[in-house]
């Protein structure tokens, strides 16, 4: 391997670490010069802790231990079998509040 090559291999190496860097220290700047609450003052949508989940008024018809629902809900939710693929968890995906960021169709990926 003759030097030139080397060198321009560094060149290209060092550039990206320092693009990367930059990009860090940028956001970490960012960030810690925010005041609290900023990101609601963009337009952010807020937590959903903050709003109520509604229930059917026969909720209890159905199940009589509700920590116990939860708790199974939230297994499923992480359980990869109960994927569509039977190898991806559902949380995979949607574990930011149910949004899903793909922007492909993973099971049609015509539509």
């Amino acid at each position: 391997m003759e030097m030139r090559s080397v060198l321009t291999r560094f060149r290209v190496g060092k550039a990206r670490c320092v693009r990367v860097i930059t990009g860090i220290l940028g956001a970490l700047v960012a960030t810690a010069t925010l005041p609290a609450g900023a990101a609601n003052l963009a337009g952010a949508p807020p937590s959903l802790k903050s709003i109520a989940v509604p229930e059917p008024p026969d909720l209890a018809s159905y199940v009589k231990d509700r920590a116990a629902a939860v708790r199974l809900g939230k297994a499923f939710f992480w359980d990869m079998q109960a994927g569509s693929d039977g190898i991806v968890a559902c949380a995979s995906c949607h574990y930011q509040a149910g949004v899903d960021n793909r922007s492909r169709n993973t099971l049609a990926p015509g539509f």
